[in-house]
């Protein structure tokens, strides 16, 4: 047999035994069952201003909060020191549903054009401001 055959002959017997990388790698991407039905917590960037730095506060629950989504913190940037933790707004959660699939995260935070409000957007598409001087929250439309 030809050598250029006889390779020709191997690389299809081996790319049937033993799938192409790229496939694994698809394979071992894929979810299992349990993953897939798993929400997914949005994880928006932080934003700083003045020295401050404002981001959403992970696990607001194990920090004594009733909720885990719509909580936010402040951080002096140079130290890294927490310096307040804020609700932004409140999750009402109904009993016959549990209460991790009626979190409402936020998804977006940026500074506001007049440098005095912190710009929150959550899930449901619903908008805040909060106050940087006294911490104040007002929905915005």
């Amino acid at each position: 047999m030809r050598p250029a055959v006889s390779a020709l002959l191997l690389a299809l017997v081996c790319s049937a035994v033993f799938p192409r990388s790229e496939a694994r790698a698809a394979d071992a991407k894929k979810e299992s069952p349990m993953e897939s039905l798993k929400r997914r917590v949005p994880k928006p960037a932080p934003v700083t201003l003045d020295g401050t730095r404002y981001e959403v506060l992970p696990g607001a629950r194990t920090r004594g909060f009733s909720q885990s989504g719509g909580v936010i913190a402040a951080f002096d940037e140079l130290t890294g020191r927490e310096l307040w933790t804020l609700v932004v707004y409140p999750v009402v959660f109904e009993t016959a549903e549990e209460e991790d699939a009626q979190e409402i995260f936020i998804t977006n935070l940026a500074i506001s054009p007049d440098h005095e409000h912190l710009l929150v957007e959550n899930e449901r598409g619903k908008h805040f401001e909060v106050d940087l001087a006294d911490h104040a929250v007002t929905p915005t439309p």
